[in-house]
């Protein structure tokens, strides 16, 4: 059995990468897959096949900015299936596919007969290991898109442009947007959603929705909560929404976060009304209306 990670939009667009029992993923060149970009740590994560589950799985093997699996962020291995989306580094991401077994993703693509192809940029195909730090032909020349969503959260709105040569990516796109309606049918009611509302900083008052999955809350652009205060550190602390519950860490903050007063250490529950403090910025969690 073999998979596929490949990716159809932002800066690895086009990418494509084939491998069997196991790939790791990560910025230094001794990685089946390179992603030479500076946010992926040198060995990022890995991907296998668990003869035991008899399926492949993710692990993220203690990457500095994360790993997720369909917005949720990674820590032991987790199971993988066909048309899952994998996020480096909070910014780039990969849909899994397996290529033959039975896992092999054909549904979709049964009403019109044609076997499936790697994406293609001109007259290469992208195949790994490949460093795409070097390999720039067919990629996008700039970052990805400058409203800070990755493909899993933009999915609905930002379609394949149809001046790409490549009609796979098209298809591609279509089997993610339409295998996903299904699923939800069976997904649980959907949950309360949650806000961090910020009483008083630098900034004055804020209000933040919170997404699922991990919000990281610090200085630096690439968190999902910018609060630009002296007290808080680039990378501050983390709520994760899962269940219906907002989990609270803090993430080695000079400042450190409090929760009633009393400093945070390991992940806990917040409930709504609960009072917070980052460094010396007050918060609270609320639902939303």
């Amino acid at each position: 059995m073999n998979a596929r990670l490949f990716c159809t939009t932002g800066f690895f667009a086009g990418s494509n990468f084939e491998f069997a029992q196991e790939a790791t993923i990560g910025k230094k060149k001794e990685n089946a897959i390179v992603l030479d970009q500076p946010v992926i740590s040198g060995r990022h994560a890995r991907i296998f096949f668990d003869e035991a589950a008899s399926c492949y799985c993710l692990e993220d093997v203690g990457s500095r900015n994360g790993t997720k699996l369909d917005g949720v962020r990674v820590g032991l291995k987790e199971k993988l299936g066909d048309l899952h989306i994998i996020t480096f580094a909070q910014k780039f991401d990969f849909i899994f596919q397996i290529v033959n077994g039975q896992g092999r993703a054909t549904k979709n693509r049964q009403k019109t007969g044609d076997e499936p192809q790697p994406p293609q940029s001109g007259n290469r195909t992208f195949v790994g290991p490949i460093n795409l730090g070097d390999e720039t032909d067919g990629l996008e020349s700039g970052p990805a898109p400058g409203n800070g969503k990755t493909m899993i959260e933009g999915a609905a709105k930002s379609k394949p442009s149809p001046r790409s040569p490549n009609s796979v990516a098209n298809d591609v796109y279509k089997t993610v947007v339409e295998s996903a309606a299904p699923r939800k049918k069976t997904s649980p009611p959907v949950l309360p959603d949650f806000i961090l509302e910020i009483k008083h900083s630098a900034q004055g008052g804020q209000t933040f929705s919170l997404k699922p999955g991990e919000n990281l809350i610090g200085r630096s652009p690439e968190c999902e909560i910018i609060v630009n205060d002296p007290s808080i550190s680039r990378r501050h602390a983390a709520l994760t929404v899962q269940s219906g519950r907002v989990l609270l860490k803090d993430l080695g903050s000079k400042n450190h976060t409090f929760v009633d007063a009393q400093s945070v250490g390991a992940e806990m529950e917040i409930l709504p009304g609960t009072s917070l403090s980052f460094g010396k910025v007050e918060g609270e969690i609320r639902r939303k209306a």
